[in-house]
């Protein structure tokens, strides 16, 4: 899920979706063994990122374009965004 389609979920509405959080990856296709995020619409213009304590990400180091795994971690953490300029 991409932040256009972030923008587009319903009020009230959520969704598991992959994640990029600068070295961490949320994704279990492209990092086996990595969890998946929540995202949830809480309002107009009010949206929360959610990882439990549970989610796992990989620490992912980036040298000439090439993406390598230092290893994954339990990463919790919640995010919310207010955005009242957003659709």
């Amino acid at each position: 899920m991409n932040i256009r389609q972030i923008l587009r979920m319903a009020r009230n509405s959520e969704w598991t979706t992959t994640a990029r959080m600068s070295g961490f990856r949320f994704n279990p296709t492209n990092w086996g063994g990595t969890t998946l995020v929540n995202v949830s619409r809480d309002g107009e213009d009010v949206w929360t990122v959610t990882a439990d304590g549970l989610s796992i990400a990989a620490l992912v180091q980036v040298v000439k374009g090439k993406e390598t795994c230092l290893g994954q971690h339990y990463i919790p953490f919640q995010i919310g965004v207010v955005c009242p300029c957003c659709p």
